[in-house]
């Protein structure tokens, strides 16, 4: 991370900013004053100073002042001294001096350089109203030249001359443009400040408004982290600040640049000196017995009850309460329903950090005891908190039965990781205390196995991990072969979710250690995991074998979650082999045994499966439904990060193919704010940047693509999370016209054997190789350029030959069949508009708008060479539809540019590079299209076929173009466009 102190980039407050501007453009009608509030850090002056670039841009003049503290005493008329500074700098003294005329002398008592000693004396009992008024005729003659922003900053360190002389201004001004802008720290107005009066007052005038400024969202706080670091942060990092800061800018950036290392470190990092000290200036300011109280609250956490605070201090309800007010009134406290929390999670810490050990270690066990009380029982969540006092109180007996009693509750609440945290307690308190395993009726591998439970459940695969290989080193696999066997299918699955090698090794051995032992659940397990492996490599007949073996294992001895593992697998299998109708029968066997049985968490793994199953038939609507409704229920279930996340995709999915990209995004962003596994992450990028290069969004689709890469390196990863990548990898690629980068990441996939078996994940890629063969193919006739024709004729021919050979299942597949061999067709040159209206009839069949406008491009094309206009303009339009419908610019762009090209009467979208050389060049937005393809390097008869215009009327834009430019050849007017960036965005192929 380098040395940056602050945000380089301005974070959010786009509604602040916008209604600041629309302010400074109202003053035309009349002055305005603006009263902007909010915490300390949290980016007020980063506004103000913001705004003052822009109303500087917009031709306003900004003079800034600041009120201030010296001891406990504000400074008279502090910002507006500041202001005048402000001018003298820019106009210089005397041209100040000039413009106040008689005023000059005294308005020298706020500026000193004004001061003419031959000036008469001020009479001291009309000095002040003197002042009031030459400082308003000043700024109404500075306002008659430009707009005027006056702002003051801090004003609740505002002296009460000050203050005066603020209202007398918003009361005075009349008809100049001036905009008052006023900051104040909102936790700062204590109940008797004397400034929460003038506010109140001032919220009557119909001149005033107020922008009171909150704390940033995660979102933006990832914002702010990226422009501080210069990279993306991951999902941890970005939640570790933000709970820690409670999004409040300043603490942000503390906390960021004054702690170096891994984002794990993050929630643990210390607090630097001066944010500590900005922390706890404003509790030393109250009273003894007030800051007293906050170390004891402080121990209790970021919140603490009333009755459980006032048991610990052992005060009476009035000394609580005397003690509590200034705390309250001082914004350190906040009072809820049922007690009182910190304002921020860090002055907490930083008053929890303030306690010396002993004094921490005594205040622990008096909560600890107290909420161990029968009166203050450890039920009703209270049981974590007694577990937490207790080990922090170093009372280790107490502490590890208070957490296994709390785990115990956090897997009834469902609290996933918290029950893994409590569990670890456990296991590290294990060799410290008397006959651990006699106390629990359990080992110790026994409970590192709940702990693997719940470790996998809360999504922390690397911690289930290291739980996992500590409990196969401790098992005695003859002893306990049951366990042995299921540990190490445990591991195998934790090996495969990490990406890592090894996991077919353990299932192996843990197959060896099933089949010896009598048929029982464990043999039925190992076999279903088995089953699910083969299903994703995929190899349907080993998948089926394991699958219908693990069933009928399952059926035999009565163990129904087994049997329920084993069809829903069996159904995943059927469905990648192409049999529908079985896949379809086996979720259907599914749902009536779950019907009726008390298994609810195996709802989720079937919802996933079945609405994976669903999309890959293109039923979109009813995968999207299946999914949304276990997505709900599992986060009721506390799976939000694991399987939520993972339904989460099979959500969106079906939402993107139906063309709802808005509800997509939402529902993506949302599952990767809850920073899930690495398969889940991965997938979600991987979806959210096909979305973002749909709609033209390059940039951000690519550094999606960069993140999923970074997640992946040195992973093993299966079909269903490596060609995705690869498909996102390649539109990138297309849309950037970097053509040999597409054939060279379609090359790995279409070559090996383990990805050809997926025919769901490369259809969509022999699409994309296809339509890019087009883009070379045209981009080696417009250049005659017989190197790139060869490569063009080669990728066609490996991918027509895979497309041959591969089956279509459904009308999905069927659809991108249709669309591989029109778009190898037009390569050759065969623009069959019968063919592209079958593409866009099978889409449509498959509810995929966005591949249906790009059918009905190619469809138009091809009619308009056909001399049927009509047909072309009535495709175009629906084309144009779907493609303002979903924001797609690339799509949108192709409609106009082809609508443009042919003079058709078509409803189209504003082009902003025709937009930018009509103003900037005067060339029309023929001239711009000719410029285009002149870039391209087409002959005049070659724009004239594409433009469907006579050779010389091409010729004469071209002469015409070059005139406007002021250049003298084909090149130069090449080499200009080229400098202009007027084709920096030019998107001509499908994305």
């Amino acid at each position: 991370m380098p040395d940056v102190v602050s945000s380089p980039a301005f974070i959010g407050r786009t509604r602040e900013l916008a209604d600041l501007e629309a302010a400074l453009a109202g003053v035309k009608n009349g002055p305005t004053a603006i009263f902007v509030g909010g915490e300390a850090g949290v980016g007020k002056t980063r506004l103000t100073e913001e705004f003052a670039v822009r109303a500087r841009s917009a031709g306003a003049r900004v003079l800034t002042g600041e009120c201030f503290e010296l001891s406990s005493e504000a400074v008279a008329y502090a910002p507006f001294t500041g202001i005048l500074r402000d001018l003298a700098r820019e106009l210089g003294a005397p041209a100040i001096a000039q413009r106040a005329g008689r005023g000059a002398p005294i308005l020298a008592r706020l500026l000193p350089d004004l001061d003419d000693p031959s000036a008469p004396a001020i009479d001291p009992e009309t000095a002040r109203a003197q002042l009031f008024e030459h400082v308003l005729l000043l700024v109404e003659d500075l306002a008659r030249e430009r707009p005027l922003v006056l702002t003051i900053e801090d004003a609740h360190w505002a002296s009460a001359s000050t203050r005066d002389l603020l209202v007398f201004l918003v009361r005075s001004l009349r008809v100049v443009p001036v905009l008052l802008l006023v900051s104040y720290r909102s936790d700062e107005l204590h109940r008797t400040h004397p400034l929460r009066p003038l506010l109140a007052e001032l919220d009557r005038s119909r001149s005033v408004d107020r922008i009171e400024l909150g704390r940033f969202e995660r979102g933006e706080v990832r914002e702010q982290i990226a422009a501080i670091i210069d990279a993306e942060p991951n999902s941890a990092l970005v939640r570790a600040i933000h709970d820690r800061t409670d999004g409040n800018p300043l603490f942000v950036e503390e906390l960021v640049c004054c702690n170096r290392g891994e984002a794990t470190r993050f929630r643990a990092a210390r607090l630097s000196d001066s944010l500590r000290d900005l922390l706890l200036s404003r509790v030393e300011r109250l009273p003894e017995e007030s800051q007293d109280l906050l170390r004891v609250a402080a121990v209790g956490g970021r919140g603490v009850e009333h009755d459980l605070l006032s048991a610990v201090t052992e005060h009476t309800e009035d000394q609580l309460e005397a003690a509590l007010r200034p705390a309250v009134e001082g914004h350190i406290l906040v009072p809820d329903d049922q007690g009182y929390q910190f304002r921020h999670a860090l002055i907490q810490e930083a008053v929890y950090g303030d306690l010396l050990p002993g004094e921490r270690t005594r205040l622990h066990a008096r909560y600890a005891a107290k909420l161990s009380e029968p009166s203050g029982s450890a039920k009703g969540g209270r049981a974590a908190a007694v577990a937490r006092h207790w080990y922090a109180a170093w009372d280790v007996e107490r502490a590890f039965n208070a957490a296994w009693v709390a785990a115990g509750e956090a897997e009834q609440a469902t609290a996933h990781a918290e029950r893994l945290g409590l569990l670890e307690r456990v296991l590290e308190l294990w060799d410290r205390v008397n006959d651990a395993a006699g106390q629990l009726g359990l080992s110790h591998v026994h409970v590192l196995d709940r702990a693997i439970t719940a470790a996998w459940n809360s999504g922390d695969n690397e911690r289930g991990m290291s739980l996992i290989n500590a409990a196969i080193a401790e098992v005695q696999p003859a002893a306990e072969p049951e366990l042995t066997a299921l540990l190490l299918t445990r591991r195998a699955k934790g090996l495969r979710a990490l990406g890592k090698p090894g996991f077919e090794a353990d299932l192996k051995r843990a197959e060896q250690i099933a089949r010896a032992l009598p048929p029982g659940p464990v043999l039925s397990r190992v076999l279903g995991d088995l089953a699910k492996v083969q299903v994703a490599i995929p190899l349907d007949d080993d998948a089926r074998a394991y699958g219908e073996e693990s069933l009928a294992v399952a059926r035999a001895v009565g163990d129904v979650e087994s049997e329920l593992g084993a069809l829903i697998t069996l159904a995943c299998a059927y469905d990648h082999f192409g049999d529908r109708d079985a896949a379809i029968a086996r979720v259907m066997e599914a749902r009536e045994i779950l019907d009726k049985s008390e298994l609810p968490k195996l709802w989720l793994p079937l919802a996933i499966n079945e609405s994976d199953m669903y999309e890959g038939l293109g039923e979109h609507q009813k995968a999207a439904d299946v999914a949304l409704e276990a997505m709900a229920y599992a986060k009721e279930l506390g799976f939000a990060r694991t399987q939520g996340a993972f339904l989460a995709i099979n959500v969106a999915e079906p939402l993107v193919s139906l063309g709802q990209w808005d509800k997509a995004l939402a529902i993506l962003d949302d599952a990767i704010d809850l920073d899930p596994p690495l398969r889940n992450m991965g997938l979600l990028l991987t979806l959210r940047g096909l979305v973002r290069v749909g709609r033209g969004d390059v940039e951000d689709g690519e550094r999606d693509l960069e993140a999923v890469r970074s997640l992946f390196e040195g992973r093993v990863t299966d079909s269903q999370d490596h060609l995705p990548m690869v498909q996102l990898e390649a539109k990138v690629a297309l849309a950037q016209g970097r053509l040999d980068d597409v054939f060279a990441s379609l090359d790995e996939p279409l070559n090996e054997e383990r990805f050809l078996r997926s025919r769901r994940y490369v259809w969509p890629l022999l699409e994309i190789g296809a339509r890019t063969v087009t883009v070379c193919t045209l981009r080696s006739r417009a250049l005659r350029d017989d190197m790139t024709a060869k490569r063009a004729a080669k990728s066609a021919a490996k991918i027509e030959l895979r497309a041959s050979k591969l089956k279509s299942v459904g009308v999905l597949e069927t659809a991108r069949k249709l669309t591989v061999f029109a778009e190898l067709g037009w390569a050759r040159g065969l623009h069959d508009q019968r063919a592209w209206d079958e593409v866009a009839a099978a889409w449509v069949t498959g509810a995929q708008p966005h591949d249906e406008g790009w059918a009905l491009t190619r469809a138009a094309e091809a009619a308009l060479l056909a001399g049927d206009r009509s047909a072309a303009a009535e495709r175009l339009e629906r084309a144009g539809a779907i493609a303002d419908e979903l924001q797609a610019r690339p799509l949108r762009l192709a409609v106009d540019r082809l609508a443009a090209r042919a003079h058709l009467e078509v409803s189209t979208a504003s082009d902003a590079p025709a937009a930018s050389a009509v103003e900037k060049l005067g060339l029309t937005a023929r001239e711009l299209e000719v410029l285009r393809l002149v870039t391209s390097g087409r002959t005049n008869p070659q724009i004239a076929a594409e433009l469907f215009i006579s050779a010389k009327t091409a010729s004469v834009h071209v002469s015409r173009i070059m005139a406007k430019l002021g250049v003298a050849s084909r090149g130069e007017a090449a080499a200009a466009a080229h400098r202009l960036h007027l084709f920096d965005t030019d998107d001509e192929v499908p994305a």
